[in-house]
């Protein structure tokens, strides 16, 4: 064989190469394309640089992440030029330039002062501008309308409206200041001074002067400028202030003895502020502002994305400041002031006032047990910790996870595959020699190889019914997500009615302490005998019996809720109630009773209810999905008669080495030794035992039952919206009876008693109207719960994640319902 020259046949290899893969991943790149540009893109703009605007930064994109758990990735932009690095000159300049971005979905400002500067603009914003967070929109001096919203037009911020006032009323009760020191951000003053009138104006009305404290990135300065004379303090955020300083400010502050109340709250008080009002806004905000950006990225206009944030808000003290300034802490400050103390034993908090259910589980089991106290919980957090952390919706996530990567597997037999090789023989000696030549004694060896799939049915159609699969998995999911809120809002109602239910029998235990007391008393006067006494203390022990059987009923829920929402079992919770009709103001016993009641609107309910269980039920939506999946792979089965697998190769060996023996060894590979194959395949089955008939079969068999259980899940769908109405329709009227049943048998109870204590009616007349009374108001309890309950059954049935639908949402799907039952009715 003639000498061949590698180096062509490399770069006629090179050269087809990349025919093929563009042949075959053009469809990949055009899909991977339009996707990236589907990626919404927020631009950051910030007034300088600052560890609390990267901290709150970092937060509010995992939160964004979490909230919109969706395959489509955000990118945030933060461009060196957008930094105002804390002057005001460059303002103007900085939102200018953010504005002329092109490609972006939102601007976000982080800072006061270009929030200040854009609300003064008259630039018009033809991109969502969203601000951060204003403690007091009244005092920085930004507008909004009656309605709530941003009076410019595609700018929104967030804010918290009258806090300076709510501040000043409760700091004003707690020290009763003639003047107060306000400390205030300098950089903030310099640039805008209408905000130093702004509070002063506010400060006269509330019959107080001001005096403003200009504060730098120093503490020493301003501390200077308070005296042990300095009535009270003010503290606001100064954002050029570091953490270091901040905290020198404070305790410097303490050091003087002088009472402060900090703007920021609770995060101040447990840094040594003696009070402050707000929670903790370190995650709080975050998600508020994740929240609003999810929703400009879904389309929600800007003009409809309330200003104020609603906050559960509670005085908090520091009782160790207290104690170093010489602060007494007033006691009467409210009947139901929750006052959250912040002592000195490793930053531990407990209540001025317990809550209920510390009251009752202290008097309850006093000998047993000490009540532990824990975190505020409220039933939109508990959702929250149950979507994040549940670790069956874990496992699920996993699931879905690996299907994506099953299907990216697919792919990688339509790339290049190239292989090398290597290789030394030795024979015997004997038989080299006996061979006269022909055989070598040993040799070595080298070779390449490298084929290109060009057209293959079956790895294409795999690989597009697996992306069906992911998206099944996809839809498993959010059906698994909406049962995890669905259990998650039982349990919580469940803990709920539980911890009612150990209220109401408390109050009943206390009564019949009560009528002890009065039991003793008309035996001392001689009215009754001690046989009175001895049954009052019976029926005491009882209660107590049951008020413990009530506890561990409530610490059961407890526990099963905690498992669901994936933290630790042992965790105690003070739950935040949810009062009649709070639960969503549209499903409320008052305004969606009418519906209820109404014989041809309950009917048009459950059709409508229906219509929208279909449109939005992930369960379906997962059958579908699969169906076409199977029906892809149906198609493939039957075309596999003709559809040949085309492809391309290339092979070469090359002998680096070989060696002879006798009279005519050689050395050294000779052109006869070195081979290359260069060409073309196609491949068609022409008969394969019968086995692409019986898979044909079987996915015809597959594809019948996907069918079945589609309408299997039809049913499912139905019958779940059918039973929600249902519930809904008899818990509604059990409310108003319930009140009514129990009103009437309290003031039977309050005539029996008072007749008892004149001596006028019997024991047992009282202890059948104390039982029925406390059977009545356990019937009030259970009948308020169960209809929430089946108001969550209701949500979940036309599957929607009710925490996090819109107002605008819910008041859409209102208005369709009043629609269709006026046309009906027509």
């Amino acid at each position: 064989m003639r000498k061949i020259d590698i180096t062509k046949s490399v770069i006629i290899l090179c050269c087809l190469l990349p025919f093929f893969l563009l042949t075959n991943l053009w469809g990949l790149a055009s899909e991977k394309k339009t996707k990236s540009a589907e990626e919404p893109t927020i631009l950051i703009a910030q007034d300088g640089s600052c560890p609390e605007f990267k901290e709150i930064g970092e937060k509010t994109k995992k939160a964004l992440i979490q909230l919109r758990d969706t395959e489509k990735k955000v990118i945030f932009k933060s461009p060196p030029k957008l930094n105002a690095q804390w002057n005001p000159a460059k303002l103007k300049e900085v939102l200018n330039s953010a504005l002329k971005y092109k490609d972006i979905d939102l601007i976000l400002l982080q800072g006061v002062l270009l929030t200040k500067a854009a609300a003064r603009s008259k630039i018009d914003f033809q991109k969502p501008v969203l601000s951060s967070l204003i403690h007091d929109p009244e005092i920085v001096g930004l507008a909004y309308n009656k309605k709530g919203f941003s009076s410019k037009n595609n700018f929104i911020f967030l804010a918290l409206p009258g806090q300076f006032k709510k501040d000043m009323a409760k700091f004003k009760k707690l020290v009763n200041f003639k003047k107060l020191s306000v400390i205030f951000d300098a950089l903030l003053l310099k640039t805008f001074p209408d905000i130093e009138k702004n509070i002063k104006q506010q400060a006269k009305k509330m019959g107080f002067r001001v005096k403003i404290i200009p504060v730098a990135h120093k503490a020493r300065p301003a501390l200077k400028k308070l005296s042990n004379k300095t009535e009270a303090v003010y503290l606001t955020p100064v954002s050029n202030m570091g953490k270091e300083q901040w905290q020198k400010l404070i305790k410097g502050i303490n050091q003087k003895k002088i009472p402060s109340f900090s703007l920021l709250g609770k995060t101040d008080v447990e840094r040594g502020v003696l009070a402050g009002l707000l929670p903790d806004m370190s995650d709080i905000f975050p998600r508020w502002k994740a929240l609003a950006i999810s929703r400009v990225l879904d389309g929600t206009s800007p003009d409809k994305i309330p200003v104020k944030m609603e906050l559960d808000i509670q005085l908090s003290f520091n009782q160790k400041t207290a104690e170093k300034i010489g602060f007494n802490i007033p006691l009467g400050l409210g009947s139901r002031i929750e006052a959250e103390t912040v002592g000195d034993e490793g930053g531990k908090s407990k209540r001025g006032d317990k809550l209920e259910e510390e009251k009752i589980e202290k008097d309850l089991i006093r000998p047993f047990l000490k009540p532990k106290k824990g975190a505020r919980l409220s039933y939109q957090q508990a959702i929250k910790l149950a979507l994040q952390h549940n670790i069956d919706l874990d496992v699920n996530r996993k699931d879905l996870r690996i299907s994506r990567e099953n299907r990216n597997q697919l792919l990688t037999d339509l790339f290049p595959q190239i292989a090398a090789t290597a290789g030394y023989k030795r024979v015997d000696y004997n038989q080299a020699d006996i061979s006269e030549g022909f055989v070598p004694e040993y040799s070595s060896t080298a070779g390449a190889s490298a084929s290109q799939i060009i057209f293959n049915d079956p790895i294409w159609s795999a690989y597009r019914s697996a992306s069906w699969i992911v998206e099944k998995r996809r839809m498993e999911l959010e059906s698994l997500r909406l049962d995890i809120q669905h259990l998650t809002e039982t349990l919580f109602l469940d803990c709920l009615t539980a911890r009612s239910v150990l209220e109401v029998d408390r109050g009943n235990h206390d009564l019949s302490r009560k009528n002890l007391e009065v039991a003793q008393t008309r035996m001392e006067i001689g009215v009754s005998g001690p046989d009175e006494v001895d049954r009052w203390r019976s029926r005491l022990a009882r209660e107590e019996v049951s008020l413990l059987q009530d506890y561990n009923t409530f610490r059961d829920f407890i526990i099963d809720l905690n498992r669901v929402i994936g933290v630790n079992q042992d965790s105690r919770w003070k739950f935040q109630d949810i009062v009649r009709g709070k639960l969503d103001s549209g499903f409320s016993p008052e305004s969606f009773g009418k519906f209820l009641s109404d014989q041809h609107a309950l009917a048009v309910l459950k059709d409508f209810a229906f219509k929208t269980a279909l449109a939005h039920s992930p369960e379906m939506k997962a059958v579908k999905k699969a169906i076409t999946a199977e029906k892809i792979m149906l198609a493939q089965a039957k075309r596999s008669f003709i559809m040949p697998e085309v492809s391309a190769f290339f092979d070469y060996d090359y002998t680096i080495d070989q060696h002879y023996v006798g009279a005519g060894s050689t050395t050294g590979p000779s052109d006869d030794e070195n081979h290359w194959q260069l060409g073309l395949k196609a491949t068609i089955p022409i008969f394969s035992g019968g086995g692409n008939i019986v898979d044909i079969e079987k996915r015809e068999a597959k594809v019948e039952r996907f069918k079945d259980l589609y309408n299997r899940a039809l049913q499912q769908v139905e019958k779940r919206v059918k039973t929600a109405v249902v519930e809904l329709e008899t818990t509604w009227p059990q409310i108003e009876f319930s009140k009514t049943a129990a009103k009437m048998a309290e003031k039977n109870l309050k005539i029996i008693k008072d007749k008892y204590s004149d001596g006028t009616a019997s024991i047992l007349r009282l202890l059948d109207a104390q039982t029925n009374a406390q059977t009545q108001n356990r019937l009030v309890v259970l009948a308020n719960y169960r209809y929430q309950k089946a108001v969550t059954d209701f949500l979940r049935a036309i599957c929607w994640r009710s925490f996090v639908e819109s107002r605008a949402h819910q008041a859409f799907w209102f208005k369709k319902l009043k629609e269709r039952i006026n046309k009906e009715r027509k």
